[in-house]
């Protein structure tokens, strides 16, 4: 009597959830290497599967690639929309939504501004976060061109503390983080609102 073998489980997968599961195992590749130093061999390797079956979902490793950040960048929007604890929106709650997903921030403020073809994700978050820093600045600072300036400088250093603060197996409370980063835009605000003497 011939046994027959149980299927290879990964020929089992519905497509959908093979597809999750390549888009998952690329992000972890992608944060460590950035998109021109990661392979597909290296992602396929992370999901247990051949490149083959990678390329049988993604026609390419940009493909790939632009999924993945399609996928961060939702990924954190829902985060700061969903942190009610500290207000959606918050310096304070990009701080948290980068603590909870350390790999898919290194991937949209760490290595995606660097890539030409993908900087564009990058500059939508620098954007709404220097809406966000003019938010928190303190009434009475009547100079739109020095906050403007300041607001984007600020949104720019802001994605370079929460790097380094990761980097730094998270040091300080995002509270903490949030209040210098708010006191430093207040502080170069102030100094450069000053008439030139």
């Amino acid at each position: 009597m011939v046994h027959e073998q149980p299927p290879d489980r990964r020929k089992l997968m519905r497509r959908s959830d093979r597809r999750a599961q390549i888009l998952a195992s690329a992000v972890p590749v992608f944060a460590r290497h950035g998109f021109r130093d990661a392979s597909l061999d290296d992602i396929a390797a992370e999901a247990g599967i051949t490149r083959a079956v990678v390329y049988r979902h993604f026609d390419s490793k940009e493909e790939l690639y632009r999924a993945v950040l399609d996928d961060a960048r939702a990924a954190i929007r829902d985060e700061l929309q969903a942190d009610r604890q500290v207000g959606p929106g918050s310096v304070t709650a990009l701080i948290h939504a980068a603590g909870r997903d350390p790999d898919r921030f290194r991937l949209l403020f760490g290595h995606a501004r660097h890539e030409p073809d993908f900087a564009s994700y990058y500059e939508e978050f620098a954007e709404a976060s220097a809406n966000y820093v003019l938010d928190a600045l303190p009434d009475g600072y009547n100079v739109p061109r020095v906050t403007q300036f300041v607001a984007h400088l600020t949104a720019r250093q802001l994605f370079e503390a929460i790097l380094l603060w990761l980097d730094q197996d998270q040091p300080a409370t995002p509270e903490a983080l949030a209040g210098a980063i708010r006191g430093a835009a207040t502080a170069l605000t102030a100094a450069l609102s000053r008439p030139a003497r």
